[in-house]
């Protein structure tokens, strides 16, 4: 046998040691169970069966054989679904048990894995499941992120409040008969919803009924759905089964299923990964330290063989047995090129419509060399498989930024609440995608199908929440009237809209800048402020309203190289975007300004689609010619009526 350190680098190492194409985890039979392990530092490895999930003492344990390049295999002549266990790994740390890296579910809290069929854990109708086809390219999606929790916890009428079958309801309605849950997402019209983490985690309490909350960051099993948004965590058949319905009723909704996952740290040192084959799935400094990329105290090594591949078994394990339509990876530049582009090529060639990107930056230092890193920087780098609906794309902080003021200097205002000359180029600059640095941006695209354009996710303020700190004096009026801006900056411009869930019905967290453990109170979407003609409603009916126009006219949905590409500045910050594709015209006038400005339209006869006070498919002004007036405080949309695209 041998042992860690830098050894794990070696030609040698490498080429006796590590086997790409193994296959492992358990295979369960009617008639024999087979466990196969990648241990190559144990003396000794042992098979631990426990009859139940927690609180049970072990019932057997046998001894698995050494196989090739540092593999372990058992097979036991007897079908074992049902029963839980975990692996006791002796090596140079001592003899330490540690959950399968490869096991699919748990019981409580994840410290056991689970034996299981997956068959059984099927919903009726799960064989006629599958992947969501409502796009034909990235851009033609419209993302909305949400938390498991967050979705469900203000809705009373929900009989399963933070849990996955919260998004099977039907009919939910608030207390002011608006509906919401499953058929507001459907109504509002958006394409995939983005959940925060889904994998088991380690900061909540599964076995306790306290008030707990983490937006789960902090994976402990990356195979096995988190139980504590399950009806049961003690039996883990039972979160699989309810993950699977949870995607199947959404599918049944026309909306696909994007997975954020976090493979880029684990949430202790102490992993099971590390407690099977110590040191090798994390980076570590030259004075043999955890590397901290992610500022969570240690980062993984995607660039080592056999975590690549545990990545990308992983990511296609979700795919095939969940039938997830997409992937967001957490702090995707702690991660390198060449495992994110074979991710790529894997994903695609299951599902060419899956969508895939992530944060194209690092959490802190990392040890990874910054030409290798899977970073905004980089993406120019990956390109996507022939066929697919995109390649990797990754998140646009320019307009995120540009259109609200710094996500980190919380008074600091951008172009819609107090400093437009500042930043109207940032704002044009996510508009064409990324795909042009206009010499002054860090970063650029291979395409608008590489950008993912936002105003706010999960981290940092909420969007009206950063509003109001950079104008505190601002009404729920004027804040709308904000967010209005930026939203028809997003809807009308190249590349992947995105947003996160209730910015629509301006969303807050009473100013909370890191929600991450902060009560539910605090973090979930208050659903009772949708009331008629109320300053959220009417925000959420502009939103729905943009993603219907964007769905209309595919000039909004086009590559950068499929359209003709002119901006303009009025008084130095007054957008006027122009695009025009297969005869049709659209121009959008962004103006941040309080007062009035005219403008003339171009030869040719337009419409008028979005109005101050709401956005619409159908034109509210047609055959519009000559000198128009620009709103203060508004976004407006005009498009060309000849060759309309019904």
């Amino acid at each position: 046998m041998i042992y860690p350190g830098a050894l794990y680098d070696t030609e040698e190492f490498i080429s006796k040691y590590t086997c790409p194409d193994g296959q492992f985890g358990v295979n369960v039979t009617d008639k024999y169970t087979e466990f196969r392990l990648w241990a190559p530092t144990a003396s000794r490895v042992e098979l631990v069966i426990y009859p139940s999930g927690n609180d049970s003492q072990a019932e057997k344990r046998i001894d698995l054989n050494p196989v090739d390049q540092g593999a372990w295999y058992l097979r036991v002549d007897e079908n074992l679904s049902g029963k839980y266990y975990n692996y006791a790994i002796t090596n140079l740390a001592g003899t330490k048990e540690a959950v399968d890296p490869y096991a699919v579910t748990t019981g409580v809290n994840g410290r056991r894995g689970m034996i299981i069929n997956l068959k059984e854990t099927d919903p009726k109708g799960w064989d006629k499941d599958g992947y969501i086809q409502n796009i034909d390219t990235y851009c033609d999606s419209v993302i909305w992120e949400v938390h498991v929790a967050d979705f469900s916890a203000g809705i009373a009428s929900s009989k399963y409040q933070g849990k996955f079958l919260a998004f099977t309801e039907k009919g939910l309605k608030n207390s002011s008969g608006k509906t919401v849950g499953l058929d507001y997402l459907k109504n509002l019209g958006v394409t995939h919803v983005h959940f925060q983490p889904l994998a088991d985690y380690g900061s909540v309490d599964e076995s306790s009924n306290r008030p707990q909350y983490n937006w789960g960051y902090d994976p402990t099993n990356y195979n096995v759905p988190e139980g504590s948004y399950s009806t049961d965590p003690f039996h883990g058949e039972v979160r699989v089964r309810e993950l699977k319905e949870m995607v199947m009723a959404l599918h049944e909704a026309g909306i696909g299923v994007v997975m954020d996952v976090v493979y880029n740290h684990t949430y202790s040192k102490d992993s099971s990964l590390n407690r099977v084959v110590p040191g090798y799935y994390y980076r570590s400094t030259q004075a043999g330290a955890f590397s901290d990329g992610s500022g969570c105290g240690n980062e993984t090594a995607s660039d080592r063989i056999m975590f690549r591949k545990y990545m990308i078994d992983s990511i296609l394990y979700w795919q095939k047995e969940y039938h997830i339509d997409g992937f967001r990876f957490d702090l995707m530049a702690l991660h390198d090129l060449e495992t994110i582009h074979q991710i790529e090529k894997a994903v695609h060639k299951v599902n060419p419509k899956a969508l895939l990107y992530g944060e194209g930056w690092t959490g802190g230092h990392s040890m990874l060399a910054e030409d290798e890193r899977a970073s905004r920087e980089n993406i120019v780098k990956i390109e996507g498989t022939k066929g697919a609906a995109g390649s990797v794309a990754i998140f646009n902080d320019i307009i995120r930024d540009s259109i609200k003021g710094n996500n980190f200097c919380l008074c600091e205002g951008g172009f819609v609440n107090g400093k437009p000359w500042d930043h109207a180029c940032g704002v044009v600059f996510g508009m064409m995608g990324a795909t042009d640095s206009m010499d002054q941006f860090e970063f650029n695209t291979n395409s608008a199908l590489q950008s993912i354009n936002y105003m706010s996710c999960h981290d940092n303020m909420t969007l009206r929440d950063k509003l109001a700190c950079v104008t505190p004096k601002a009404t729920d009026t004027q804040l709308k009237a904000m967010s209005r801006i930026g939203a028809v900056a997003l809807f009308t411009g190249l590349g992947i809209p995105f947003m996160l869930g209730g910015e629509e019905m301006l969303r807050s967290k009473g100013g909370n800048f890191n929600s991450y453990n902060a009560p539910i109170e605090t973090n979930m979407i208050n659903w009772e402020v949708l009331k008629p003609n109320s300053s959220c409603q009417k925000l959420s009916d502009f939103y729905k309203g943009l993603i219907a126009l964007r769905k209309r006219f595919e000039i909004f949905r086009q590559d950068a190289d499929q359209v003709e590409i002119t901006y303009d500045f009025i008084d130095g910050c007054v957008v006027v975007f122009k695009m025009v594709h297969k005869g049709i015209t659209s121009i959008t006038i962004l103006n941040p300004l309080d007062r009035s400005l005219e403008y003339k339209l171009p030869e040719g006869i337009f419409a008028q689609y979005v109005s101050k006070e709401k956005a619409q498919a159908t034109p509210l002004e047609e055959n519009l010619h000559g000198v128009i007036t620009i709103r203060p405080m508004a976004g407006q949309v005009y498009i060309s009526q000849q060759n309309e695209q019904k």
